[in-house]
C-alpha cells in the first residue's frame, strides 16, 4: 500500500451519457394456426413449410423490437478526447476508501518533488513540515496546475471535492 500526503480530488456521481435506443428487427417464420401453442410463442422454424406441432402451414412476419444501449463512462476517455494527459493522476477506481459508487479519486502524480513547491520543505533533512499555511497554498497549486482536467472533471461529476490530506492507495 501506498500514501499520499498532499492535495486529492474527490468526485462524486458520474454524469453518465443518455443511453441509445436502437432499432431491432428479425425476419420470424412461425405457425399460422392461432390456435396452436407454438404460433403464440413466435417460435422461428425459417427451414420448415409446416409447422412440427399441427402441422399447418408456417407463415413469415418481421418481429421488431428496441434494444437500450447503456454507454460507457470512462474519464480517462474523456481527458484522452479533450488533449489531457491520463497519467497526470492517479485515478482510483477502488472500494478501498468507502466513497461511494460512481465516486472516483485523484491524486496527483507529480512525482517526489511536487511538496517542494509548497513550501516548508527542508533540502537539509529532506523533511517536509506541514503547516496550516502550506494547505491553501497546496490546493491553489493543484487548482492552478490541473484547471483543465479539473473542469472537465466539474462537467462530468454531480460533486467534486478538492482537499489536502493523507490517501492510502494500491496500484
Amino acid at each position: 500500500m501506498y500514501y499520499n500526503i498532499g492535495v486529492a480530488l474527490v468526485a462524486k456521481e458520474a454524469i453518465k451519457p443518455e443511453p441509445t435506443i436502437k432499432q431491432r428487427s428479425e425476419k420470424i417464420s412461425r405457425c399460422s394456426n392461432p390456435d396452436c401453442k407454438k404460433h403464440k410463442q413466435n417460435k422461428n422454424y425459417p427451414d420448415f413449410k409446416f409447422c412440427p406441432t399441427c402441422g399447418s402451414p408456417t407463415e413469415s412476419f418481421v418481429k421488431e423490437w428496441e434494444e437500450k444501449i447503456e454507454a460507457d463512462f470512462n474519464i480517462r476517455d474523456i481527458f484522452i478526447e479533450n488533449d489531457i494527459d491520463e497519467d497526470e493522476f492517479f485515478i482510483l477506481y477502488d472500494d478501498l476508501h468507502n466513497l461511494g459508487k460512481d465516486a472516483v479519486l485523484f491524486i496527483s502524480n507529480e512525482g517526489d518533488e511536487s511538496h517542494k513547491v509548497y513550501g516548508g520543505y527542508d533540502d537539509n533533512t529532506d523533511n517536509w513540515k506541514i503547516t496550516p499555511e502550506i494547505i491553501p497554498s497546496a490546493i491553489n497549486s493543484f487548482k492552478k496546475r490541473y484547471a483543465k482536467p479539473i473542469e472537465l472533471i466539474e462537467k462530468n461529476f454531480k460533486s467534486i471535492e478538492i482537499f489536502f490530506g493523507v490517501v492510502p492507495y494500491i496500484l
